[in-house]
């Protein structure tokens, strides 16, 4: 491979510029490594994107991924290495509304509305809080390793398996898995979402809402708190040295 700089030879090549490619870019550098990234779109940093505009408060406006709670220790590391700033984020959120099937629905309106198809007591549930509620009140796990013992493979089944299992129909589905975070398919296992639900309600307890803790006290053991943070300017990625030949773009 020619072309980039001159040089033609390379240790990797790290295909996709998101967070997981950034991060082993990154690695690559620090090891020393010669490597280009191969990144489809015009601009690094995959669903983490600011809009950088002066008609925006700061100039800028994250529409992708911008939360830092205490339990990002990697993103803490990389805000204390590259000495960003960080705020406590000021958000404020507007009442839901949701469109089901062309329909607009209040919120207000949901639990009686007839595209509530949910069964029983889930009805009730805002739709942004049902996969939460149905993985609290199904929470296999009472431990953080739990989900490692051979007891655990029992829930190691689709989580369309599971929903129907519990009076679920196939549009209750649909609807539940639109509101897992980070998204999931009527296919995930049960066994994976469970896991990584329990590891963040043990984290909301030691962080009272994912707020971060700052400060313990010697005399009372109190601990102190701030907000979750947001990273000054915005969270897409800014050039560092090592991205002048990182980013090869391919339309």
């Amino acid at each position: 491979m020619t072309g980039f700089d001159g040089v033609e030879h390379f240790d990797a090549i790290v295909v996709g510029g998101g967070l997981a490619g950034l991060r082993i870019a990154l690695g690559l550098h620090d090891a020393g490594l010669t490597f280009v990234l191969i990144e489809a779109k015009s601009r690094l940093g995959g669903r983490v994107h600011t809009i950088r505009d002066p008609a925006f408060p700061g100039g800028a406006f994250d529409v992708g991924a911008k939360q830092i709670g205490q339990g990002y220790a990697r993103t803490w590391s990389l805000i204390r290495r590259f000495q960003l700033s960080t705020v406590d984020e000021a958000a404020t959120l507007e009442p839901f509304v949701y469109l089901i099937g062309g329909e607009f629905i209040a919120a207000s309106e949901w639990p009686t509305s007839g595209r509530n198809v949910l069964p029983g007591p889930m009805k009730s549930v805002p739709l942004p809080a049902l996969a939460s509620t149905y993985l609290t009140e199904h929470d296999p796990f009472t431990d953080l390793d739990g989900w490692r013992s051979n007891a655990a493979l029992v829930h190691d089944v689709s989580l369309r398996h599971h929903l129907a299992a519990n009076g679920f129909t196939v549009e209750a589905v649909r609807l539940l898995c639109l509101s897992v975070s980070g998204g999931a398919s009527e296919h995930t296992s049960f066994l994976t979402l469970a896991q990584e639900h329990h590891r963040l309600l043990e984290e909301l307890k030691s962080t009272s809402g994912g707020s971060m803790a700052i400060e313990k006290s010697a005399t009372t053991g109190s601990v102190a708190r701030v907000a979750i943070q947001n990273i000054v300017g915005g969270t897409r990625p800014s050039p560092m040295p090592w991205h002048r030949s990182l980013l090869t773009t391919f339309n």
